[in-house]
């Protein structure tokens, strides 16, 4: 970088501090904290910085770089800073309570009316009681328990990195979303979370519900047809008026969409795979 290019950054810095914070910087100090602005911007595809960390390492970078009272000012705007991020965090969670009612009312026909019918019929699972797959379908119902184990860990620490304890709502939504995983298996994403060992044994018992008989998965397949209906009334019962962002998923294949919801049902569990609140 050229002298010139470097001290107009440099200016950049000091005028932004002034502006900010009421600062004057040494240029030494600004330098500083370019050096600072450069460590905290590199890129990873793995590992950032959360918000709340920014601020953390921000704040440990500036104790060594300002002086004493410097230090005091921009301590004190910065607790400004921070309380506009929070009131903003509180006032977003607000906005997403009706998403509870929403989770829990799908959760109340999955419970009531989807899966009932399919712990009724004991050969709705001829995988899990043939013996040359039975120990198969155990070992992957088993590594799916693993999956969600992790995946609730996964959920618990970014939401408490992110969000802190200024999105209650939020958290509480994203428990409820992980329940409906333990009470169908979404075998779409579990699948691409699997070692090579454990993808081996699932794309066995895949070739295996492909020669189900075609009327279990019709069975299947009628059974998703009323839960989609029924989530349509849902969704505009509760987000008739939502002008907030949605995101929506494309369609899958018709036959990636029948061997998923047919290894669904090769892992679905009565016991939910110990679920609790």
């Amino acid at each position: 970088m050229q002298q010139e290019e470097h001290q107009w950054l440099i200016d950049i810095i000091k005028d932004r501090f002034q502006n900010m914070y009421g600062l004057e910087l040494t240029d030494e100090q600004a330098e500083r904290i370019h050096q600072f602005e450069d460590d905290k911007n590199v890129y990873s595809a793995t590992d950032f910085f959360s918000e709340w960390e920014e601020w953390d390492f921000e704040w440990a970078s500036f104790k060594d770089i300002l002086t004493e009272q410097q230090f005091e000012t921009y301590e004190e705007k910065r607790k400004g800073f921070i309380q506009q991020m929070e009131t903003g965090l509180k006032e977003a969670d607000r906005a997403r309570a009706v998403e509870i009612d929403y989770h829990q009312e799908l959760i109340g026909y999955y419970e009531n009316e989807f899966l009932p019918d399919f712990f009724n019929d004991r050969f709705l699972q001829p995988l899990a009681i043939l013996p040359e797959t039975k120990t198969k379908v155990d070992f992957l119902k088993a590594e799916y328990r693993r999956y969600l184990i992790e995946y609730r860990k996964h959920v618990l620490v970014g939401h408490f990195r992110y969000a802190r304890t200024f999105r209650p709502n939020l958290l509480r939504i994203s428990l409820l979303q992980l329940k409906l995983n333990h009470l169908w298996p979404d075998y779409f994403y579990f699948k691409r979370k699997m070692d090579e060992s454990t993808k081996a044994v699932a794309e066995y018992l895949e070739k295996k519900v492909d020669y189900l008989d075609d009327r279990t998965y019709e069975f299947v397949r009628k059974k998703f047809d009323a839960l989609t209906v029924f989530n349509q009334k849902n969704e505009a019962n509760y987000f008739s008026d939502w002008t907030g962002f949605r995101f929506t998923i494309g369609e899958m294949p018709p036959e990636e969409l029948r061997i998923c919801r047919l290894m669904g049902l090769v892992l679905l569990d009565k016991a939910r795979y110990d679920w609790r609140e």
